[in-house]
């Protein structure tokens, strides 16, 4: 494979970001950070959800999440497209979200299809913000290293009319494999 289509070497580049830009497409930007290369934690939290606030008001984002997770900013599909097996050709931001975790960016549509806020307001330790333009941001907690999983559950609950609907469910992704040799990446889903 040649170099320049290598994931980067996390030892090196503990921060990666893309930008996906197709033509009569949505953009979607991957920004992703090792955690061992975060000295203040609780700092760095808030710097970063500052940032992809600002930058998906000025982008007028659809949608948007933030999960502490194994999935790196080179990997083109979030953690529910893999588990899910939904193809990023698929994807449909104005009907869909393309993730969720930790920080989840509702636009307005997508929050009134989940029944609103008093709705995402069920799930255990959700924080809202409204945003401009309707958009909410839900985050659960003040830090994505102690997110209960179980709210992790519910909010998938709470969002499966937006999320895109794949080959395969949780379920199934995380039934013990037929192969020997296949493994199963402990996604935040």
């Amino acid at each position: 494979m040649p170099h320049d289509l290598l994931p980067p070497d996390p030892t090196v580049n503990p921060v990666n970001a893309v930008a996906r830009l197709l033509p009569g497409r949505p953009a979607t930007v991957a920004w992703s950070v090792h955690g061992w290369a975060v000295r203040d934690w609780s700092s760095f939290v808030r710097a970063a959800t500052a940032w992809l606030l600002d930058a998906a008001t000025s982008l007028d984002a659809e949608s948007g999440y933030v999960t502490l997770d194994v999935v790196d900013a080179v990997q083109p599909e979030s953690a529910w497209e893999i588990v899910a097996q939904v193809s990023p050709a698929d994807r449909d931001f104005e009907r869909t979200v393309w993730g969720y975790g930790w920080g989840t960016l509702l636009s307005a549509a997508h929050a009134d299809a989940v029944g609103g806020s008093d709705r995402l307001l069920e799930v255990p330790g959700a924080e809202l913000l409204q945003g401009p333009g309707g958009h909410v941001w839900v985050r659960l907690g003040d830090d994505p290293a102690s997110v209960d999983p179980d709210s992790v559950v519910v909010l998938r609950r709470v969002l499966a009319p937006v999320l895109p609907v794949g080959r395969r469910t949780v379920e199934q992704y995380f039934a013990p494999p037929t192969n020997p040799y296949e493994t199963r990446l402990p996604y935040l889903v």
